[in-house]
């Protein structure tokens, strides 16, 4: 009668530990699922970002083209009382091996 009482004892534990053992993979499973929802999300959440960030930079990419525009800058340095200066009041100096030389131009009358 023990011997029966130990195999049953035995079977029984091994059905436990079977238990145990799916309960456990079964608990990782849903852990590790729950990390793909949260890391999904995440994701969502950053390409969300990034397509706004790629707007912003269009419509800076734009308003740059706007402000850069020459007929605009031409326009408010009219404004500020700025002309295009006479011929011959521009010198152009040569350049020298890197370092920097500043010719004084002759003034006219």
């Amino acid at each position: 009668m023990n011997a029966r009482l130990h195999e049953i004892t035995r079977s029984q534990t091994t059905w436990i530990a079977v238990a145990i053992g799916l309960a456990l993979a079964g608990l990782c499973l849903v852990e590790i699922r729950s990390q793909i929802h949260e890391r999904r999300y995440e994701l969502a959440q950053l390409e969300q970002q990034e397509r706004e960030l790629r707007s912003e930079i269009e419509k800076l990419r734009r308003k740059v083209a706007v402000l850069s525009a020459p007929s605009r800058i031409e326009r408010l340095a009219r404004h500020m009382g700025m002309e295009y200066p006479e011929a011959g009041a521009l010198v152009s100096l040569p350049e020298r091996h890197g370092d920097l030389h500043l010719a004084a131009a002759k003034a006219g009358p």
